[in-house]
């Protein structure tokens, strides 16, 4: 991608559910590096989503709309530096930052929801004829693809310790 942006917003990938990598090579040289520089790999802001009027009684929902949906793996070097699944979405990856050059890879997925959107409904006749209707399946008449992927603007910050002398 030359630009980050959902998954579900391309016609080849709207209706995909999984996992995708996402990989950057970059240089990081000493001066950048020097003693009380911390690294901090952020994704970006969260975006409040306006709550519903009035609530809805089983709400699970936080309104927002975070910059990595759903969840990331981040591989610095081969090495994993962790997990980004909610806000404050960063990574601390001090620890991993060394003079050089840097394969950077996050690996994204999101829910199935994208793949239950694509594919007509379920039929459940045979089931209720066999043992009644059970349930009834909640809101999946009108699924949409949610967003994929990571949406943010991705920056390695590196950030001085505070009381750290250069």
């Amino acid at each position: 991608m030359a630009e980050l942006h959902s998954w579900s917003d391309e016609r080849v990938s709207k209706y995909y559910s999984g996992q995708a990598t996402y990989l950057r090579t970059f240089n990081l040289a000493a001066k950048e590096l020097e003693t009380g520089i911390d690294g901090v790999l952020y994704f970006g802001p969260c975006k409040p989503i306006e709550e519903p009027d009035p609530l809805p009684d089983h709400r699970m929902k936080a309104y927002l709309d975070g910059p990595v949906r759903e969840a990331a793996e981040v591989y610095v070097n081969g090495v994993s530096a962790g997990f980004v699944w909610h806000p404050p979405h960063s990574l601390d990856v001090t620890r991993l930052l060394k003079p050089g050059v840097y394969t950077l890879k996050i690996i994204a997925g999101n829910t199935a929801i994208n793949s239950l959107a694509g594919h007509a409904l379920p039929a459940y006749r045979l089931l209720n004829q066999r043992y009644g209707e059970r349930f009834t399946p909640q809101d999946m008449g009108n699924l949409e693809p949610s967003p994929s992927g990571i949406l943010g603007d991705l920056q390695l910050k590196l950030v001085r310790r505070p009381h750290a002398k250069p």
